[in-house]
């Protein structure tokens, strides 16, 4: 216990220890104090910590734009704490997700898991969280140009954080200030911007004022003030980390080329250009490496390097050919997967639909063998009751008993059912040899829905008898009293459709 103790101490020491790199932007040392706290709360068996550490890293990796690893460490948060019935974290991990498709461009799936953490949050009483999910959904609507419904949710999250988290307030006032943006309305844009500004001067995190710098520098560009446009892009990307943001830091050197561009600064420009082009290839974003292209081009018409400028057109165009092949590509992969589905759900409906004929033609079978038992039983009820039996008697009522225990009945229900379930009686023997020929009769009988009254009729034995098979057939085959025989005889089968779906 005190080892576990000691493990759990020293884990939450690296957590903090993360969480401070983490605020300061030094993402990779945030990871392995983090990855040192896993391991540690592993050993202290702490999986609340272990859960907490992991949305930690969801978070790191959604900064980092990688917004795959993001959701996947966060979808393993959220599933093991909702294991916990941590709520809190549930709803922070998913909101999160929420965020991370939003980015991905997956806008109505973002706004459907973001109002749904609202709506929790909102259930759970939580009114200090209330505006960090009402300032994710404004975001979503301003993806969707909902701007009036941006504003709305926007502003409500501005209430909300002036009175329980003054610290969030920088960020929404740049949310506001980007909604007016896309309104038109520049001069109520840059007055949210600048407000946010002032908040942010003396903020360690780098990521929201690099935001804010680069969405003023976006005003300028769009009102013609150039090198006021030039002067916020060139702060928004004094210490921004390539290693720490790649995207961002592509983004605003192509920002600031084309600035530089129109300004005529031509040899700053090709130089800032060409480094976004080498950061935008690494990570392999497409649609910056277009833009890049396009900029480049115009940027050696206007130096008129004719031959250059032809070099990138070519280049650009076997990008774009690129994009377009990759699309068709995972266009016709898409088609082939529907295609090969909708193969898989005929197969699976054929072979249901043969399952069923070939259950009906069995439970008539064993139907009319429980009608010919009951009649054979009646007449030698009734044969008994007579006079004192003579040797033929004896040998009537021996032949009756022989036809009742027959064989040759079984043995064509037992082949039509081993063809209708792909040998199940045979490989249930295999895997429990102790079953006796009774038991692996009533496997059968019950496997098509046969109740015990009916089976004890088609055997030609008491209720009881049978009962007392069935509870010495559930303990060989490792069931409880809970257990629903013939749905585990049917899950036994290998006709499950499930499986063959690709």
């Amino acid at each position: 216990m005190a080892g576990t103790a000691l493990h759990n101490d020293k884990a939450l020491k690296d957590l903090q220890a993360g969480r401070e790199l983490k605020a300061r932007g030094n993402f990779q040392a945030a990871l392995r104090c983090f990855k040192k706290a896993i391991g540690g709360y592993k050993k202290g068996r702490d999986k609340s910590g272990v859960a907490l550490t992991l949305c930690e890293f969801g978070e790191i990796y959604y900064l980092k734009s990688e917004y795959a690893y993001a959701v996947n460490y966060l979808d393993k948060a959220q599933n093991m704490a909702a294991e916990l019935g941590d709520l809190r974290l549930v709803i922070r991990a998913r909101r999160t997700i929420g965020i991370a498709h939003r980015v991905l461009g997956n806008t109505n799936l973002a706004l459907q898991i973001l109002t749904e953490t609202y709506e929790s949050c909102r259930k759970a009483g939580d009114r200090k969280s209330l505006h960090k999910h009402q300032s994710s959904i404004g975001s979503v609507y301003t993806d969707l140009r909902d701007y009036k419904k941006s504003l709305y949710f926007h502003k409500l999250s501005l209430r909300g954080a002036l009175r329980y988290e003054p610290d969030a307030v920088c960020p929404i006032y740049n949310n506001i200030a980007l909604v007016y943006g896309k309104m038109g309305d520049y001069k109520m844009s840059l007055k949210y911007y600048y407000k946010a500004l002032e908040l942010v001067q003396n903020a360690k995190g780098l990521p929201v004022k690099y935001v804010i710098l680069h969405n003023i520098a976006n005003i300028y560009e769009l009102t013609k003030k150039y090198k006021l446009a030039l002067k916020y892009y060139s702060d928004s990307l004094k210490g921004l980390s390539p290693e720490d943001f790649p995207l961002q830091s592509a983004v605003v050197l192509s920002n600031l080329g084309s600035i530089l561009m129109k300004l005529r600064r031509y040899a700053e420009s090709e130089k800032s250009l060409l480094k976004g082009l080498k950061l935008a290839v690494k990570i392999d974003n497409t649609e910056r490496i277009g833009i890049i292209y396009d900029t480049l081009q115009e940027l050696y018409i206007r130096k008129r390097s004719y031959s250059r400028a032809l070099e990138f057109h070519r280049r650009n165009m076997d990008h774009q050919a690129k994009i377009l092949k990759d699309l068709v590509e995972k266009k016709y992969a898409e088609i082939q997967s529907r295609a090969a589905v909708e193969r898989v759900q005929l197969q699976n409906q054929h072979i249901r639909q043969r399952l069923q004929y070939r259950n009906r033609e069995l439970a008539a079978m064993a139907r009319n063998l429980a009608q010919k038992n009951d009649l054979i039983a009646s007449l030698q009820a009734h044969t008994k009751k007579g006079t004192r039996q003579s040797k033929d008697d004896k040998d009537i009522f021996r032949k009756i008993d022989d036809f009742l225990n027959t064989k040759s009945d079984w043995a064509k229900f037992r082949d039509l059912f081993e063809e209708a379930y792909d040998g199940l009686l045979e490989k249930l023997h295999d895997k429990y040899p102790s079953l006796t020929r009774q038991e692996l009769r009533i496997c059968a009988l019950a496997c098509i829905g046969l109740s015990t009254s009916m089976i004890a009729r088609a055997m030609f034995l008491s209720q009881r008898s049978i009962e007392n098979h069935r509870y010495r057939l559930r303990q060989k085959l490792g069931l409880s009293s809970n257990d629903d025989l013939a749905a585990f005889l049917n899950s036994s089968a290998e006709f499950d459709f499930q499986l063959s779906t690709p």
